[in-house]
């Protein structure tokens, strides 16, 4: 079964390219702030450096003309063990990215599982497999109808489904809590139902920001953070768990965290 608490073994990452996808209404576009071109690319690189460094594949894409947000390839596609499921993005300036990566799967014989169909929307950053357990965000970007459609085509492959509402201010449940090995769950510090997270091991984070839980998971017990997220880096550490940090500041003014940027194409089992 698909883990993201499993060493990453091939990513797939979209390169910004701001001349080819400028944002002229940071409201649509869901942008914080307007996007340093330079300091982008560098942050990219930097991403892509750390990523092979400790033995990921990374195979990089162009960003797509006229789409600003398709630097968060994440939310495009839900990668499992028995292919992919195209996704229905739930901002309406992002539609067309998901087709787009969908068309790149399927040319690259990655076997789809099926598609989220109106009126349903779902996006990538909701869907987080742990083993035989899948977490499905119902989110500002999840409607009810993609979380149940999500819900019944990743059971038709053995995962128990957990809907898990998405607390304000977090955009998608990637925020919220992240794999850090296969077991153990990093998620931020609120009251929860304690049958959400039954089964694993948890640890909570105490930062109200919207990427408060979001982490690249690499490895078991090694994982990748933003530079500003000093509270999430230092409680993984008084538990054991190693935190790799690089700046990705633009990235976050796009109100995007690092694991957003990634698609995981395939994680060691």
């Amino acid at each position: 079964m698909w883990n993201e608490g499993n060493t990453l073994e091939k990513v797939l990452l979209a390169e910004p390219r701001p001349e080819r996808a400028r944002v002229f209404s940071l409201r649509r576009h869901n942008f914080g702030g307007w996007i340093n071109h330079e300091a982008i690319r560098r942050q990219f690189h930097a991403l892509k450096e750390v990523l092979e460094k400790h033995g990921s594949e990374v195979v990089v894409i162009p960003q797509m003309p006229g789409f600003p947000n398709s630097i968060f390839l994440r939310d495009t596609a839900a990668m499992t063990h028995e292919g992919f499921i195209a996704l229905r993005m739930g901002l309406a300036t992002r539609r067309g990215e998901d087709e787009a990566v969908a068309d790149y799967l399927r040319r690259e014989g990655v076997p789809e599982l099926g598609c989220i169909e109106p009126p349903g929307t779902a996006e990538g950053g909701d869907i987080i497999l742990a083993g035989s357990t899948a977490f499905v965000g119902h989110s500002r970007r999840t409607n009810r109808e993609g979380a149940l459609q999500a819900q019944e085509l990743l059971e038709l492959i053995g995962f128990s489904v957990r809907v898990v509402p998405v607390p304000s201010p977090h955009l998608h449940l990637g925020g919220f809590m992240s794999m850090v090995d296969p077991e153990t769950i990093l998620h931020r510090e609120i009251s929860i139902d304690r049958e959400v997270f039954a089964g694993f091991r948890t640890i909570a984070v105490p930062d109200p920001s919207f990427i408060s839980a979001n982490v690249i998971c690499m490895a078991p017990r090694l994982v990748l953070a933003d530079a500003s997220q000093s509270p999430t880096v230092e409680t993984l550490a008084q538990h054991g768990v190693k935190a790799l940090v690089i700046d990705a500041s633009e990235y976050v003014r796009a109100n995007g965290g690092l694991n957003c940027l990634v698609l995981p194409l395939a994680r060691s089992r």
